[in-house]
């Protein structure tokens, strides 16, 4: 590309490109397109094509023409891959086919080139692409050759749809894969950050959490983790997340051993007084909690001021006395030290529920009872609400339910309605005890089979079947030997 006076102008066909190499750093660049000529013009990246040259930078401005018959708009489609999990090979290259409901397109649409309405790709870890100026309303279906393989669970969100018009369709696969490989146990953990505002604070207002995520020798994690619950998305180490009173999000697949710290950025602001419970700790295998509580007080109408009283007329004062020479006053004792008062101790209690068995329903809601021993626990803790120390909620398979900030010593019990009915064996382990410092687990395990049409040894519920059997079949022989030419039941008839 020729430069005069520092304007280059040049032209380009479908699928080629131009690159202007060896630029001064900090230079300013500015694109522009001179003849449209009737064409929809889609430019990428979406906040313009213009910027400043960074060293060792590639900075790629790309424009899409489109034109079509009816006013038909455009859109865009974009894939990203994530790779989480302690095992996951963050190197690894995953191989993409993009394929539209629409053959007759072919040639190159941003980052990817079709051919008869096929597209393929490989991608890493934290890598994207983007397809722009695609048709709008063209379906789409995005498929990961790797996808369930070497080990990996794979999740995938929005993998099919249509494109918009003038917006973005948004794909993301995630491939993870935890575990040590040698105990047996997976060597990742979750991390969940809870929100609760209580008094007279706003239920609706936003509050802004940084996480920072450290491993052993103190050096920010570099991957991104995906989080669930009220939110969802990604994180990196010093992102952020916000939270309303009741949401709590999970941040999933950290590394055992990872050290963590959440801040609340409006901390005991704008008269909120802030409360913090494992905002600061190591990653286990489990989920670890960091819950926040924000109170505000009500303030209450000011008292109205007392009317002065009228001042007496001043006597007219008396000749002073000579003064005394004043005593040497005696030196005063060092204060004491005030006594720490020390903060409240709290624990958790998790109940978590599971259902097996071929008959068994995992989809069915099962409800659940935690009686506290001290009846003036009211409100919400974490995801359970009292009422006289009682909360009530239902779970079904593979749900728990996590009660956070409740007073360490408070004994509980938890019972669940539907135990040992509709056909279930149900079993539970922790299902009462005391709140500790740490998590009380409180674990039922409902089972449920088909029958079985042989009864197994000792088996008391099929004994009266057999014999009823037995009986039906000794008749049947009865009757068959009573009725046979010359038998009994032949001269009986005479």
């Amino acid at each position: 590309v020729a430069f005069k006076n520092g304007v280059a102008e040049f032209a380009l066909k479908n699928g080629q490109s131009a690159t202007v190499s060896q630029l001064p750093t900090g230079t300013h660049y500015q694109v522009e397109e001179l003849d449209a000529d009737g064409y929809t013009v889609t430019v990428t990246p979406a906040e313009g094509a213009e910027g400043s040259i960074s060293a060792d930078t590639h900075a790629r401005v790309t424009f899409q023409n489109h034109k079509g018959s009816g006013g038909e708009g455009v859109g865009n489609l974009t894939v990203a891959k994530t790779v989480t999990g302690t095992r996951g090979d963050r190197e690894k290259d995953f191989h993409f086919t993009v394929t539209l409901d629409n053959e007759s397109i072919s040639g190159t649409y941003g980052d990817m080139t079709f051919r008869d309405g096929v597209a393929e790709f490989t991608l890493r870890h934290g890598a994207s692409v983007t397809a722009t100026g695609l048709p709008s309303g063209v379906g789409y279906t995005v498929t990961e050759e790797e996808a369930g393989e070497d080990g990996y669970t794979t999740t995938a969100d929005n993998d099919t749809g249509s494109i918009p018009e003038n917006s973005t369709a948004s794909v993301g696969f995630t491939n993870h894969k935890g575990g040590s490989g040698g105990g047996g146990e997976d060597d990742d953990g979750d991390l969940t950050i809870e929100k609760t505002v209580t008094g007279q604070g706003d239920r609706t207002r936003d509050f802004t959490f940084t996480v920072t995520l450290t491993d052993a020798g103190g050096r920010e994690l570099t991957g991104r983790y995906r989080y669930t619950g009220d939110k969802s998305g990604t994180l990196s180490s010093g992102g952020q997340i916000t939270l309303r009173h009741g949401e709590s999000v999970t941040i999933r697949d950290l590394p055992v051993g990872t050290r963590y710290q959440v801040v609340e950025e409006e901390a005991d602001q704008d008269g909120y007084r802030t409360t913090a419970d494992g905002d600061t700790g190591r990653i286990t295998t489990g989920t670890a909690y960091a819950s926040f509580r924000n109170a505000l007080s009500d303030p209450g109408e000011p008292d109205e001021p007392d009317v002065p009283d009228v001042p007496d007329t001043p006597d007219e004062p008396d000749q002073p006395d000579e003064p005394d020479v004043p005593d040497e006053p005696d030196q005063p004792d060092e204060p004491d030290e005030p006594d720490d008062p020390g903060e409240p101790v709290t624990g958790a209690l998790v109940v978590s529920k599971t259902v097996a068995g071929s008959a068994g329903e995992t989809d069915r809601a099962f409800t659940f009872t935690v009686t506290l021993n001290d009846p003036s626990i009211n409100g919400t803790y974490g995801e359970m609400t009292f009422a006289d120390g009682v909360a009530v909620f239902t779970l079904r398979h593979g749900e728990t339910r996590t009660a956070q900030g409740l007073p360490a010593g408070t004994g509980y019990r938890v019972t669940e309605a539907e135990a040992d009915q509709d056909g279930y064996d149900t079993t539970a382990t922790g299902a009462a005890g005391t709140i500790p410092e740490g998590t009380a687990q409180a674990q039922f395990h409902n089972q449920r089979d088909t029958s079985d049409d042989t009864p197994e040894t000792g088996d008391p519920g099929r004994t009266g079947l057999w014999v009823a059997l037995a009986l039906a079949s000794l008749g049947g022989l009865c009757l068959l030997w009573a009725t046979r030419p010359g038998g009994r039941g032949k001269r009986l008839k005479k």
